[in-house]
C-alpha cells in the first residue's frame, strides 16, 4: 500500500526569529528519469486553484497566471535542468490555503509501506531515476503554497520584506525529489509500526558517535542511537555530500524541542535547504552539498553549478562527472558566484568549465578539467589549473598578492581578456607569475599593479626585473599594457618580437620584452648615454645624439632618447662626454641593488668620443653644404 507523506501535520513556525520563516518540513520531488545528451527531467503540475475557479492563489486574476509561470520556470530551468535523467513528473498543486504558523509553503511525496520495513526511494524518485512510474495513477508529488506572505516572484532578486518564491519553489521541490527525512519525534517512520518504513535519506543519518540512527527498520535504539540525538547532533554521512563538506558529515537541523521533519533540513543556515529563508534573500540555486546529498540519494547530476553563492573546498577531493559552471548556470543566470579550492583541496573536472562574467574561481589547491576553462569572470589563486585556459573576456589574476599561477597546458587569451599582474619586490614570490605549461598566445590586455611596499629602482643605471610569464612557447603579443591602470605609449621598438620601451622621462623607462618562451617587465633608470633604456650604451645610443647634435638648443626641446642626458635643452659635447662615460656595448647593472659596470679601457672611450666627433662634424658639412646649395661628401678622417 502506498501512503502521501508531507509536511502538513509536521511543521511549526515558532521555532525561528520573525524575520525567518520556516519553508517547510518535508518536500516531495517531482522529476523524470532521462538520458546524457538531452537529459531533463520536466514537471506537469496541475493547479487545484484553477480547476476549483478560486480566483486566489495560483488562481488569482491578477497574479495567478505570474505565480503559475514562476513555479514551472523554477521546476523545469533550475530543478528538473541540474537532473541527468529524462522523465515527465505530476505534481499536483493543492489548493492554496494559509498554512499553520509561518510556514510558507510544504510539499511531498508518495512512498510506499513495506510490512518487512525497511527504506523506500519514493514515487517520484523511482520514476525520476528508473524511468517507470511504481504507482501509475497515484499522485507522484504534491505542493501546497500560503500566499498570505508577501511574495516576490520576478527573475532578479528579492528586496524589502518580500519572501522571493522562487527559492521556496527549489527548496520544496528537492523536498518532493526525497531530500526528507520520515523520522518522527519517537523514531518511527512511515506507519508508527514495528517494523517500520523509513526513506532513503533516513539510511544516510548517523549520530555523533557514527551511529546508524535506522537499522533493520527500527530507530537504532540498541545499538547506540538515542531519541535525544534528534536535537542535539544528526549528520548526513554519504559520500557525495561528505566529499561536497570538506571530507566530513553534513550536519542537519536540529531544533530542541524537536519537530517532524526538522532533520530534512541542514543546519548550516544560508544553504538553500536550511528551514528558513529570510527577507529580501535569494538561495534559488542548490549548494555543493545539496548537490552531493541528491547524488547519494540516487540521482545523476553531471554538472555543478554555482550560480550565486559562494563555495569553499578544503581538504577533500570532489570530482565533477561533467562541467563546472560559477556566476552562472550552463545557460547565463548570472549571479555572483564564486569557487574557492584551497590548499588541501582538489577538484577533478571531467568536461569543460565556464566562468561567467559575474563567477569567480580561485585555486590555491588544485582543479583540473578534462576540456578547458572559458573565463569570462575571474580566475586566480596560487596553485594549479590542469587543463586549456580561454581567458575571453575575463581576468586572470596569478597569485594571492602576490605568488605564482600554474596552467598545465595552453593559455589563449582574446582582445577581450586581461592578465592581471601585481608586483612588489624583486624577489621571486614577491611580484605574480603566470607559468603555462603549453603555449602562451598572448592578446588583450596586461594590466600591472604596484602593491604598497613596493619602490621604483631610483640611481642611475639599474633595473628592476620581472619574469611575468613563463611558458612552453609563446606566440602574440598584448594589445595594450597598462602600468598602475594607465596604458603604456611605446617609444622605442625594441625588436621583431613586439618588445618596447615606454620612456616616462629623464631616461626612466618600462620595458616590456617578449621573448620566446616568456615575458620580461623592466622598470629602469638608464645610466647617461643609453637613449633607448635597453641596458647598454653602445653604437646604437650614439645614432640619436648625433642625428640631434646641437649645441645651442636651436631645434629643441630635447628629451633623453634624442640625447639630452643633462636636461639642459640642448645637446652638446657635454652629452657625448657622458655617453663616453657610460660606454657598455654589453650592458650594465640590471637590478636596483647592484651599481652600473662600466668598461674601464681608455682606448675604447676615445674612440667613442671620436666617432662621434667625427660623425658629428660629417653631419654639420652636410647640414652647410644643404644650406649653401653646393653638393659635398664627407668622410671619416
Amino acid at each position: 500500500m502506498r501512503h502521501p507523506f508531507c509536511g502538513l501535520s509536521r511543521r511549526s513556525g515558532s521555532l525561528l526569529a520573525a524575520s525567518f520563516l520556516p519553508v517547510s518540513v518535508c518536500l516531495v520531488v517531482l522529476l523524470l528519469d532521462g538520458s546524457a545528451a538531452l537529459a531533463a527531467v520536466r514537471f506537469n503540475f496541475t493547479f487545484e486553484d484553477v480547476l476549483s475557479n478560486t480566483e486566489t492563489g495560483f488562481d488569482d486574476p491578477n497574479e495567478g497566471a505570474e505565480r503559475r509561470a514562476a513555479l514551472i520556470d523554477v521546476a523545469d530551468n533550475i530543478v528538473g535542468k541540474q537532473l541527468n535523467h529524462f522523465a515527465v513528473v505530476d505534481v499536483r498543486v493543492t489548493e492554496s490555503e494559509d498554512l499553520e504558523g509561518l510556514a510558507l509553503a510544504s510539499a511531498g511525496q508518495t512512498y510506499t509501506f513495506s510490512p518487512g520495513g525497511g527504506f523506500d526511494d519514493g514515487v517520484v524518485a523511482e520514476l525520476i531515476q528508473t524511468g517507470v512510474n511504481p504507482s501509475p495513477g497515484s499522485r507522484a508529488g504534491f505542493v501546497t503554497w500560503d500566499f498570505t506572505h508577501n511574495w516576490h516572484l520576478d527573475q532578479e532578486p528579492p528586496m524589502g520584506a518580500r519572501r522571493d518564491f522562487r527559492s521556496v519553489a527549489t527548496h520544496e521541490l528537492t523536498h518532493i525529489l526525497g531530500f526528507a527525512s520520515l523520522v518522527d519525534s519517537v523514531g518511527r517512520g512511515l506507519q508508527d509500526t514495528l517494523p517500520d518504513t523509513y526513506s532513503r535519506y533516513d539510511s544516510f543519518l548517523e549520530n555523533e558517535a557514527g551511529v546508524s540512527l535506522i537499522t533493520s527498520g527500527r530507530f537504532n535504539g540498541i545499538g547506540g542511537a538515542a531519541l535525544t540525538d534528534l536535537t542535539t547532533a544528526v549528520y548526513f554521512n554519504g559520500p557525495n555530500a561528505s566529499a561536497a563538506n570538506n571530507g566530513t558529515r553534513v550536519p542537519l537541523y536540529t531544533p530542541e524541542p524537536f519537530v517532524d521533519g526538522s532533520i530534512s533540513h541542514l543546519g548550516d543556515n544560508v544553504d538553500p535547504m536550511f528551514t528558513a529563508l529570510p527577507t529580501a534573500r535569494s538561495r534559488r540555486w542548490w549548494s555543493l552539498v545539496d548537490r552531493g546529498i541528491l547524488q547519494d540519494l540516487g540521482y545523476h547530476i553531471h554538472d555543478a553549478v554555482i550560480p550565486e553563492r559562494g563555495e569553499t573546498l578544503s581538504d577533500t577531493s570532489l570530482v565533477i562527472a561533467g562541467s563546472l559552471f560559477v556566476g552562472g548556470d550552463q545557460d547565463s543566470a548570472e549571479q555572483d558566484g564564486s569557487l574557492t579550492v584551497t590548499d588541501t583541496a582538489t577538484v577533478n573536472v571531467n568536461g569543460n568549465a565556464k566562468i561567467w562574467n559575474t563567477g569567480t574561481i580561485t585555486i590555491d589547491g588544485q582543479l583540473s578539467v578534462g576540456g578547458f576553462i572559458n573565463n569570462k569572470g575571474t580566475l586566480g589563486g596560487h596553485g594549479t589549473l590542469l587543463g586549456e585556459v580561454r581567458n575571453t573576456t575575463g581576468s586572470v589574476k596569478p597569485g594571492n598578492s602576490p605568488g605564482s599561477f600554474t596552467i598545465g597546458q595552453d593559455f589563449f587569451q582574446s582582445s577581450g581578456g586581461t592578465l592581471e599582474i601585481e608586483i612588489g619586490d624583486t624577489v621571486l614570490g614577491q611580484y605574480d607569475v603566470l607559468n603555462v605549461g603549453g603555449t602562451a598566445d598572448l592578446a588583450g590586455t596586461l594590466s600591472i599593479q604596484r602593491l604598497g611596499g613596493y619602490s621604483e629602482p631610483s640611481m642611475r643605471g639599474s633595473a628592476d626585473e620581472f619574469m611575468i610569464l613563463t611558458a612552453a612557447s609563446r606566440i602574440g603579443n598584448f594589445d595594450t599594457v597598462e602600468y598602475d591602470t594607465s596604458p603604456l605609449t611605446a617609444t622605442v621598438v625594441r625588436d621583431a618580437n613586439g618588445s618596447f620601451g615606454a620612456h616616462l622621462g629623464n631616461g626612466r623607462f618600462r620595458n616590456v620584452i617578449y621573448h620566446n618562451d616568456s615575458v620580461l617587465l623592466q622598470n629602469v633608470v638608464a645610466l647617461a648615454g643609453d637613449t633607448n633604456g635597453d641596458l647598454d650604451v653602445d653604437i646604437f645610443d650614439i645614432n640619436p645624439l648625433v642625428a640631434n647634435f646641437d649645441p645651442l638648443g636651436i631645434h629643441g626641446p630635447y628629451d633623453w632618447i634624442d640625447g639630452n642626458f643633462d636636461n639642459d635643452g640642448d645637446i652638446d659635447i657635454f652629452d657625448i662626454t657622458a655617453l663616453v662615460a657610460g660606454f657598455a656595448p654589453f650592458g650594465y647593472a640590471t637590478n636596483s641593488s647592484s651599481p652600473p659596470s662600466i668598461p674601464e679601457p681608455i682606448n675604447i672611450a676615445l674612440l667613442v668620443q671620436g666617432t662621434a666627433l667625427c660623425l658629428i662634424m660629417g653631419r654639420q658639412r652636410r647640414q652647410s653644404a644643404e644650406c649653401t646649395g653646393k653638393q659635398s661628401r664627407s668622410r671619416l678622417q
